[in-house]
């Protein structure tokens, strides 16, 4: 998963958890066993937001812009997925 942002307009009503709970209940229905996403290491509030939804920090990592012209330093979380 990769740039989950809600407008600030609808922040609060609980829909980046309703993308969370879809993303989790596609990966289980087809047998994935890791939920994987990333932000920016610098955004605690979202690296918070995450955690509290069960997303365990794994690692900081640079990933590079795809045009090359920036380095992102980005957080990388996972969460382990129930089995079917």
């Amino acid at each position: 998963m990769h740039r989950l942002a809600v407008a600030q307009t609808h922040r609060g009503g609980g829909l980046g958890e309703s993308v969370l709970d879809w993303a989790r209940s596609q990966a289980t229905a087809g047998s994935i066993p890791l939920l994987r996403l990333d932000c920016a290491t610098e955004n605690r509030a979202l690296r918070s937001y995450y955690e509290q939804r069960g997303f365990r920090h794994v690692r900081d990592a640079t990933v590079i812009s795809p045009d090359g012209a920036r380095e992102l330093p980005s957080s990388l979380y996972e969460a382990e997925l129930p089995r079917l």
